[in-house]
């Protein structure tokens, strides 16, 4: 039997691959965040549609899996979609939830949810990510039969929309809900371009728009005159909307009279996510035909977090397990707790994003340093040793996250609807260049606050998890565990007897989750639960290598020596940056030894050097792999840790001796090496050790700035070009130039 994964997700897509009750095959497709400047500039329409990105990699997978293993997933049992808005519907728990007050505070406003939503759908549409629906285009037809000024700044920017939805998830999140969209339009028509705007002006739009759709016209204008009204009347902004309209002050009195208008939001929005599974559906169907020109057998949605789960748990080995997840959102949720039991998973708590959103809290406060959503909760970690505890920025991060302790009721509650809190405290906002020398003090202090607060809140917890369920053997994921040092904190403080972070802990993660659950729960497998050693789940181009390799000579004129990979170190001994490729790649977000830059830890000046030729800021730490047997030596624990998801503190002179990576408070996010994960790369450090003495190399992902790793050999020897890099070691051949 065969079980596939697909994320079809803005960020994080991915597809994996579960066959005989075993994880065969998974790749992260190209993230968006890497390449959302590959735009044609004269209509806006991105180049990573599903149909760009999603079609070649099931060929790819297909083509690869044919070869070696002699199945062919065109014929999978079961696709599994790690989505799934039925549990709006199915879970009361979740309403009790979000109806529940702590300490007589309004934390918990189901009405809120949904202000979130809306408030995050009027940026999109502020953005021109709205214009992915196709009826801009039926919109800019018929202008011409509405009564508008086109001078209008809003007008101008509807008509520089593109035609067509080009990503599968606000295909899916918008297009998708006829009814719910068209509040949106009328909400984000309330104020475009600093002038208000009446309302009969965007109702005939919305009818017009919505006539084209079949919506019932008497339905969309009474819908929308309500939301312009209530817009144009509480607030002269979008900003100050934010401020009034979903301040949660609002929904603690039940005699509010917002509360009738999110009411009815909410019902319209319960009543458009129905056709969110459909969406996706439809939108895997469409995929899947254009790759393999047939029907899939059966599609089915795992709800967001029991994905995360699921990879989490299938992977650890466990028999039962405490399942932690924790994430910025997943449907409705941000954090849940589960039993799972051989493979049942029973769902203990399960908190709303609104008001639980670790994840939404770093990365909005992030947002206040000025980075994206993609790449600045990772930034914000690496700065975050360099601050220090202030009064400023710390009674910030304390009023807006609440942290309790395992005996409360929950562990901890974020004051303010993460979604508004760039809007709502904009004047801590940090200008400052993240490049320049020296370090601005501000952003680290800042930085520091916000590493610290999320750690307190993520040990509580953990804690409290641990006190609820009384099970103290642990698998977590989801895309707030990729902060290492929070799992460095958790490892530390010996809350679990044994613990286990899913490498690919970010949303990618869930393909993988949801294929395992899916091969168990739908087909009625079993899947073979064992701790994985390595992620080495891609493809593997090695027959694509010596055509490769002869292309580097002739093309580029480039030495190429039959080697074996510890004649890298003798270019590491004259401090030369040099590259490894060999077999299949890493899944997940890091670098371990398969598409990996390689320098010397001890000379200080390399932490620079590799750092810029990435693209980095200089400040970023870089990351070292060791042998198992030696870790002891150098760390404070000295834990077998594989994938770089969990940090460890160097002893003193340890971080003395090797400068590069060691962080400026004694941290590193070490990948522990034996020969059973990678023989290759275990001889690498060795041999660099027994010429050192220091079994320590400085190993950072084989990209240059703003690319995916390098997936193939021509790749890998074009970015080993661009990059200037000394030498390339290649499944058997070592390259350099002349």
């Amino acid at each position: 039997m065969i079980s596939i994964g697909l994320v079809p997700n803005i960020h994080d897509a991915s597809i994996a691959v579960v066959y005989d009750g075993r994880l065969i095959y998974s790749k992260e497709i190209e993230r968006i965040s890497r390449l959302k400047h590959n735009v044609v500039s004269n209509n806006r329409t991105y180049l990573y549609s599903p149909f760009v990105y999603f079609v070649p990699a099931l060929v790819e997978a297909r083509q690869y899996l044919l070869k070696k293993y002699s199945i062919d997933i065109s014929e999978a049992d079961v696709i599994a979609i790690p989505f799934d808005y039925d549990i709006l519907y199915n879970n009361k728990f979740l309403e009790k939830t979000f109806q529940k007050k702590y300490k007589g505070k309004c934390y918990f406003s189901y009405d809120l949810f949904f202000g979130h939503v809306i408030k995050k759908s009027i940026d999109y549409f502020n953005d021109h990510i709205f214009g992915v629906l196709r009826l801009a285009n039926v919109t800019k037809r018929r202008l011409g039969q509405v009564n508008i000024d086109p001078k209008e700044e809003w007008l101008k920017t509807l008509s520089q929309l593109p035609t067509e939805p080009q990503d599968p998830f606000l295909y899916s999140y918008l297009y998708g809900k006829k009814y719910f969209y068209l509040l949106l339009l009328a909400l984000g028509l309330c104020k475009i371009g600093g002038k208000r705007i009446g309302t009969k002006t965007p109702i005939v739009l919305a009818r017009m728009i919505g006539k084209a759709l079949g919506i019932d016209p008497n339905l969309v204008s009474d819908i929308s005159g309500m939301v312009l009204n209530s817009c144009n009347g509480i607030a002269s902004s979008i900003d100050e909307k934010a401020r009034l309209i979903l301040n949660n002050k609002i929904f603690c009195n039940p005699k509010s009279r917002y509360v009738k208008i999110y009411k009815t939001l909410r019902k319209l929005h319960l009543l458009s996510a129905r056709t969110y599974n459909q969406d996706l559906i439809r939108l895997v169907e469409k995929v899947w035909k254009i790759a393999f020109g047939k029907e899939p057998k059966k599609i089915v949605t795992v709800p967001h977090h029991l994905a995360h789960a699921a990879s989490a748990y299938y992977t650890s080995g466990f028999k039962r397990a405490l399942a932690v997840t924790v994430d910025g959102s997943g449907e409705i949720a941000s954090t849940t707790v589960w039993d799972v039991k051989d493979g049942e998973f029973e769902l203990l708590h399960n908190f709303p994003t609104i008001s639980y959103s670790l994840g939404g809290f770093y990365e909005t406060l992030s947002y206040l340093l000025g980075f994206d959503i993609f790449e600045g909760p990772g930034k914000v970690m690496g700065l975050a040793p360099y601050g220090k505890k202030t009064d400023k920025y710390w009674n910030l991060a304390t009023d807006i996250l609440e942290v309790y302790d395992e005996d409360s009721e929950v562990p901890y509650a974020i004051k303010y609807p993460v979604v508004n809190v760039p809007v709502l405290f904009s004047n801590y906002r940090v200008n400052w260049d993240p490049k320049a020398k020296p370090l601005n003090e501000e952003a680290a202090n800042f930085a520091y606050v916000i590493q610290r607060r999320f750690e307190e809140a993520y040990l509580t917890l953990m804690r409290w998890a641990v006190r609820q369920t009384g099970i103290k053997e642990a698998v977590i994921a989801g895309g707030a565990a990729l902060n290492a040092k929070a799992n460095m904190e958790v490892l530390y403080a010996k809350i679990f007897n044994d613990m286990f972070v899913f490498p690919a802990a970010n949303d990618a993660g869930t393909s993988i989750g949801a294929a395992l659950w899916a091969y168990e729960h739908v087909l009625g497998g079993k899947v073979k639960n064992e701790r994985i050693e390595n992620v080495f789940w891609g493809a593997d181009f090695s027959d694509e290598v010596d055509e490769a390799i002869r292309w580097a000579k002739d093309t580029f004129n480039l030495k190429v020596e039959n080697a074996d990979i510890t004649q890298l170190v003798d270019h590491l001994l004259r401090n030369e940056i040099v590259t490894v490729y060999q077999g299949r790649p890493e899944f997940g977000p890091r670098a371990l030894g398969h598409r990996s830059i390689v320098a010397d830890p001890r000379i200080r000046e390399n932490w620079e050097r590799v750092n810029a030729l990435k693209g980095r800021e200089w400040w970023r730490p870089l990351a070292p792999s060791l042998l198992l047997d030696k870790a002891k030596e150098y760390f404070e624990v000295g834990e077998h840790l594989p994938f770089m998801i969990v940090m460890e503190r160097f002893k003193e002179e340890a971080c003395e001796r090797l400068p590069v990576v060691c962080h400026v408070d004694r941290t590193a996010r070490p990948q522990t090496v034996t020969p059973s994960i990678d023989k290759n790369w275990y001889q690498l450090i060795k041999a660099f050790g027994d010429e050192t003495g220091e079994y320590v190399v400085m190993n950072t992902s084989f990209n240059l700035g703003g690319e995916p790793l390098v997936d193939t050999p021509k790749q890998a020897i074009v970015s080993f070009l661009l990059g200037r890099f000394d030498a390339m070691w290649m499944e058997g051949y070592l390259i350099m130039r002349r």
